[in-house]
């Protein structure tokens, strides 16, 4: 045999592709035209693990992947898995699959990361998994923050775009996207300049209560960010052994929303499944017990790090991807990118519903829904749990009411006794509205009575028209389902309350009053006017 067909076994066509890519960069860094891409986790390539040479040289096995043994001692972001490259573009194209394209507000805010002449924002909003509960467990010495895919993915665009990328999380634990409407709210409200990009990360915590819910979301961005992108992250409770048809309902909301207006949209279960397919062990990434059933018997209820890093690995090669599209589009098709309008944040006197945009995807629905949304657009009184203001109040008078963190990261003013009452000052508009949440978990919880000390008559649609025609109402914090998340009730002025005479008495002051009725605890977390 010659020693040049011997010499032709030696490479993979894999590796001779990559050799020959890694000679052509070397030349366009010389000319000055290459361009940064995010560092994936798992690069630069680690050698993947092959078959013995034959006649069609040497094959990739599946997804094989190998974890670091003693990772918990390590400080700092860990090196993820050696996994073949050929697999990997498989679960990455797996996790694009309900993409469609082109995303101008993406191509032209990659324009403006690359030109590097201003500081791009990002904001993620999701519950306790995308804070990283969980990621990183007894003797690991990153706290939940560090290990987070927020914090990973972050990580990645400021080491390949340094001082041009800001990253907020406004993740909370036990918060679906129903709670996450008033953060948005109030995030705009306090915030100096727009957002050039959020991330909905929901599916874990869910996607509220009904399914208008998430065109609601976009359609209050929209009037705040006209200009700003939103990306929606499906995913599961990946502990669970397959789909359920609370899952396929949450997907199928996802698509249309997706589709119709236009947004981008990645499947984490379909690049999981991928990889689960080709090799890879899923339970790396979300462990379980020995025999799984349901919760809370499951060993995890959030993924361990490994899913973090397969988060922000997947995030980055989709921005590589559009990255990649971008420099390769003609100069002439770039002009209109440049031509689009910068992201801009609308205050509460220059918000104005666009009429000529997308209209509501449901028929029966109004085309300004976002004004009709049972949350303060315009808050006016913001007393918040993990971010008091100067007249906000940290205790009761009689000191049963405290402000603190019962867990780690989640705040509330909660209460044991019943012979206290906490009180806030609030304030209402012309249309007055007010806004509570508070924790509803199934043990050690009780009721809370509220009462609304003004001379309007009020109604709440969460309670199911108890109290209505009333001042006092029940807020119940024990439930059946073996979940904690926070939920919310918003009080509106009935249409028979007497309005006028309260506007001629100068009432658009209020007071809110709360005590515990019933049971061991209670735990409130915001209250909010309008």
């Amino acid at each position: 045999m010659s020693w040049k067909r011997r010499q032709s076994w030696r490479l993979h066509p894999f590796e001779e592709k990559l050799r020959r890519s890694r000679i052509a960069m070397k030349q366009c860094r010389s000319m000055n035209l290459w361009k940064p891409h995010l560092p994936l986790q798992q690069r630069p390539w680690q050698k993947p693990q092959r078959k013995s040479p034959g006649r069609r040289g040497r094959r990739y096995r599946g997804c094989r992947t190998i974890w670091p043994r003693c990772l918990e001692a390590r400080p700092g972001v860990p090196v993820t898995s050696r996994i073949s490259p050929r697999c990997l573009r498989r679960v990455w194209n797996a996790s694009r699959a309900e993409m469609s394209g082109p995303y101008p507000l993406m191509e032209s805010l990659l324009r403006r990361l690359t030109e590097g002449n201003e500081t791009v924002r990002i904001e993620v909003f999701g519950g306790s998994m995308t804070v990283g509960s969980e990621c990183c467990m007894e003797q690991c010495k990153m706290n939940e923050g560090q290990c987070a895919w927020p914090t990973l993915f972050g990580a990645y665009l400021q080491e390949t775009f340094p001082n041009s990328v800001q990253l907020l999380s406004y993740a909370r634990g036990g918060c679906n996207l129903e709670c996450a409407e008033t953060e948005m709210v109030v995030a705009q409200k306090s915030a100096n300049v727009p957002v050039d990009w959020i991330i909905l990360d929901f599916s874990q915590n869910g996607w509220g209560g009904q399914d208008h819910k998430l065109e609601e979301l976009i359609r209050i961005c929209h009037l705040f960010l006209p200009q700003t992108l939103v990306l929606l992250i499906y995913n599961r409770d990946m502990g669970s052994f397959s789909h359920t048809s609370r899952d396929d309902k949450a997907l199928k909301i996802l698509r249309g929303v997706a589709e119709h207006y236009k947004l981008p949209m990645l499947n984490y279960e379909n690049a999981m499944e991928e990889f689960s397919r080709r090799g890879g062990s899923q339970s790396t990434m979300w462990p379980r017990n020995v025999q799984p059933t349901a919760w809370p018997d499951w060993a995890y209820r959030h993924p361990r790090w490994a899913g973090h890093a397969f988060y922000a690995d997947m995030l980055a090669e989709w921005v590589n991807q559009q990255l990649a599209l971008l420099e390769t589009t003609p100069t002439e098709a770039r002009l209109p990118l440049a031509q689009l309008p910068r992201p801009q944040l609308r205050k509460p006197k220059d918000v104005t519903v666009d009429e000529g945009w997308i209209p509501p995807l449901r028929r029966h629905s109004q085309q300004n829904i976002e004004y009709n949304a049972e949350l303060c657009l315009f808050p006016l009184t913001t007393h918040l749990a993990r971010n008091p203001e100067s007249h906000t109040p940290l205790q009761s008078p009689g000191g049963q009411w405290r402000l603190f963190e019962d867990r780690r990261n989640k705040p509330g003013w909660i209460v044991t006794e019943k012979n206290d009452t906490l009180f806030f000052n609030v304030s209402f508009s012309g249309k007055p509205k007010l806004a509570l949440q508070y924790l509803r978990s199934y043990e050690h919880l009780g009721t809370a009575e509220v009462t609304i000390h003004s001379p309007y008559v009020w109604h709440c649609k969460q309670l199911g028209g108890q109290g209505s025609g009333k001042r006092v109402w029940k807020l119940p914090g024990l439930w059946p389902p073996r979940v904690s998340i926070t939920v919310g009730a918003t009080f509106a002025v009935k249409e028979t309350s007497n309005v006028s005479a309260a506007e001629a008495m100068g009432k658009s002051e209020a007071m809110v009053a709360l005590r515990l009725v019933d049971g061991p605890k209670f735990k409130l977390l915001s209250v909010i006017s309008c």
